[in-house]
């Protein structure tokens, strides 16, 4: 945010590329530039930015769900703790009635609604102070990301690809980002995102009996130890010969956490 714009841009100073907002899916230039513009406002909170980002830009629920998954909005919490912020927000923001049968649904409680309406009859609260109640309920967030699985699902679909790393995480830990099969579904070639450093590594199960004893799918977790190293094949004159090239194959793996 007070970064990216449409396109790719470079920021000598600080030595960093920033994405443009148009390459990201279902996003545009449009919006691009008018979240720039908002950038040069101060915002205390970012609920303050959500009520401008609505009556102030183009910006459809999609759109700006996508972008507080990416991190976008980094300099206001992570992105968990964002997304639940713009949930209390759409609840409630200009809400003037809230029926008391309907308060469990919502997930507040009489005392919040006594707090917060100016007036009560048998079945409603009424004249809601909407931010103070959207404020009151955001306090009791916790600051939390998306999960490992649901933030490289989320990177995937918008980006196509993933920036995932967490150096908490051991380095044997990998998560599956590409998961191809041919004539042998017992077989898949892989494309695998180490957790810790980020490193990238395509390999493949050359035996069905490893991956029938621990079957997995896209996004699937898995603790790797090592991989073996062949050379690879190739057809050459019309024959499959060895060449100098190796390629990792996975012969051994736990599986953590199967998608």
């Amino acid at each position: 945010f007070g970064k990216s714009g449409a396109d790719y841009t470079m920021d000598r100073e600080n030595n960093a590329i920033y994405k443009g907002i148009a390459s990201v899916k279902y996003c545009n230039s449009q919006i691009a530039d008018e979240l720039m513009k908002l950038s040069e406002n101060k915002y205390e909170t970012f609920i303050d930015l959500i009520k401008d980002i609505k009556d102030k830009t183009s910006l459809n629920a999609r759109q700006l769900t996508i972008l507080i998954g990416l991190n976008f909005f980094s300099e206001f919490g992570n992105n968990r703790y964002l997304m639940d912020i713009l949930d209390f927000y759409d609840k409630f923001a200009t809400v003037k009635v809230i029926a008391k049968n309907k308060m469990e649904s919502l997930g507040v409680s009489e005392y919040l609604m006594m707090k917060y309406s100016e007036k009560e009859t048998k079945s409603q609260y009424r004249e809601i102070d909407n931010y103070g109640l959207i404020t009151e309920l955001c306090n009791q967030l916790k600051n939390k990301p998306m999960g490992i699985v649901e933030q490289v699902k989320f990177d995937m679909e918008y980006l196509e690809y993933t920036t995932y790393t967490n150096p908490k995480v051991a380095s044997y830990y990998y998560i599956v980002i590409g998961f191809t099969t041919y004539q042998d579904a017992t077989k898949p070639t892989l494309i695998l995102r180490n957790l810790n450093n980020g490193e990238e590594i395509k390999t493949r199960i050359k035996q069905s009996k490893i991956f029938k004893n621990q079957p997995f799918g896209l996004f699937s977790i898995l603790k790797i130890d090592g991989f073996t190293y062949e050379f690879k094949k190739r057809v050459i004159d019309g024959k499959w010969q060895s060449t100098d090239e190796t390629e990792p194959i996975l012969e051994n793996y736990e599986l953590i956490k199967n998608e």
